[in-house]
């Protein structure tokens, strides 16, 4: 966006270092602390300087705007955001190997669909005198599953009742993990409808 698109979509008002942090968060993928130090706020106050940044009514809106832009060059929706992560959350292990007594055995990556492709990240193999090795990591499931938590405001507000988005799934395999997330979204959900029902 050039200064005078600026001026048109009415963000006159900032001063240059406020654009260059709204410019910066995006760039940085929304972490503020460093949007902050590289807009030239000091370090040791760069992360309250971001927060109080970001509820400027035309900082937010800048934010906003410049995202937008990316999205669409992107050609991303918001939705696929949450599919690919909900993928993430789902896929397991013995969907891309096998494994048992007679070994790893990794499956041919042709039969996969791209949904567990998607959530592959990383695939390596060494081969030795020895017989070699086989290396298979998927993508980080409890960051998915954190993320799909505070966007489904899964956590609530109370500090006091769980410190950690994590604790809520101590000591859970991960089906239960994903069991217990779908069903405090459905909760949540069908809250929602009884208040819209009273409404």
């Amino acid at each position: 966006m050039t200064a005078r698109e600026v001026y048109r979509h009415g963000w006159a008002a900032l001063t240059p270092r406020q654009e260059r942090f709204a410019r910066e968060y995006v760039a940085n993928c929304g972490v503020g602390k460093a949007a902050a130090i590289a807009a030239g706020y000091k370090a040791h106050s760069a992360e309250q300087q971001a927060s109080a940044l970001l509820r400027i009514p035309k900082v937010s809106a800048l934010v906003d705007e410049l995202q937008a832009a990316i999205n669409e060059r992107l050609d991303i929706t918001a939705e696929e955001v949450l599919r690919i992560a909900t993928n993430i959350a789902r896929t397991t292990i013995d969907q891309v190997l096998s494994f048992g007594p007679g070994g790893v055995i990794p499956k041919d990556s042709s039969t996969l669909s791209k949904d567990v492709l998607a959530a592959v990240a990383e695939v390596g193999q060494t081969v030795s005198a020895e017989g070699g090795s086989i290396r298979i990591k998927l993508a980080d499931k409890l960051g998915a599953l954190e993320k799909l938590g505070k966007h489904f405001k899964l956590w609530g507000d109370n500090r006091s009742e769980v410190t950690s988005p994590f604790d809520a799934f101590k000591g859970m395999t991960e089906e239960q993990m994903i069991e217990r997330a779908e069903a405090l979204r459905a909760a949540r959900l069908r809250a929602q409808a009884e208040q819209e029902k009273g409404a």
